[in-house]
């Protein structure tokens, strides 16, 4: 058994909501707690809601990824709900 080249693995990175400056939208976050500065670079990676009443459920797959007025904007594939996350729901995107 090995685990040695087996393919990068993904981390988990935790998001928090934040309305500060745009409110969220049922396909778009803004996250104050992330600051990446390279474009896209979350792109493919799947959001999972980990409080609130979407919790557990695989909201979408991140589509577009840029830092806003020093928030991370992420855009997604609509939630299978159709529910917009309220302000400060901490989620996992990976």
């Amino acid at each position: 058994f090995s685990i040695m080249n087996r393919g990068s693995m993904k981390r988990a990175t935790y998001l928090k909501v934040s309305n500060a400056i745009a409110a969220p939208t049922t396909t778009n976050i803004r996250c104050a707690n992330i600051t990446e500065a390279t474009a896209d670079h979350f792109i493919g990676q799947s959001l999972y809601p980990i409080d609130g009443a979407l919790l557990k459920q695989r909201l979408g797959v991140i589509t577009d990824y840029a830092l806003v007025s020093s928030e991370g904007s992420f855009t997604f594939t609509i939630s299978p709900s159709g529910e917009t996350l309220a302000n400060a729901t901490r989620l996992i995107a990976m």
